[in-house]
């Protein structure tokens, strides 16, 4: 995916903002839907 793992757990503590296009590519890696990263 050509992201870096400091950059996936920056994502993932709430450090770092994600666009949606980056969305779009985590939800594939974590075989997701995008709603999945929103909660309930």
């Amino acid at each position: 995916m050509g992201m870096s793992h400091s950059f996936l757990s920056k994502c993932e503590t709430g450090d770092r903002r994600v666009d949606l296009m980056e969305l779009i590519q985590l939800a594939k890696l974590y075989k997701k839907p995008i709603q999945f990263f929103f909660g309930s």
